[in-house]
């Protein structure tokens, strides 16, 4: 069973990572290339979220038609600025630490006893 101060440092470490990240440049930072690229397509052809295969706009991305979801996603948060784009990027952290810590959670005895019971044979 957990103690309450280790479940507490568990749960810091995505803000705390967040922390490390955004604070050399902040929410400064703007886009590279791609996104700029993106943004033009947007401006052009308005906000679409799936690439479809019989478009012209991207035809180098019509394998990977949800490429450009998190893009668009981001956009649609804000238009103005690349606000939206650290929002969603911070969102994604702590959605996918929760997503690990709650698999490890779940399987990682369970792993490790299988693993320790084949080696002992």
């Amino acid at each position: 069973m957990r103690s309450n101060g280790l479940y507490t440092i568990e749960l810091l470490i995505p803000f705390v990572l967040i922390i490390i990240i955004w604070t050399p440049q902040g929410f400064r930072l703007g886009g590279l290339i791609e996104e700029w690229d993106i943004l033009g397509l947007f401006a052009t052809y308005g906000v679409f979220f799936v690439i479809s295969p019989s478009g012209e706009m991207l035809q180098e991305h019509r394998l990977r038609p949800l490429g450009i979801l998190t893009h668009a996603v981001a956009f649609s948060l804000d238009n103005a600025s690349f606000i939206g784009w650290h929002l969603l990027q911070i969102s994604i952290t702590i959605g996918l630490y929760g997503a690990i810590y709650k698999i490890y959670g779940l399987y990682s005895k369970q792993k490790y006893t299988n693993i320790c019971q084949q080696l002992s044979r």
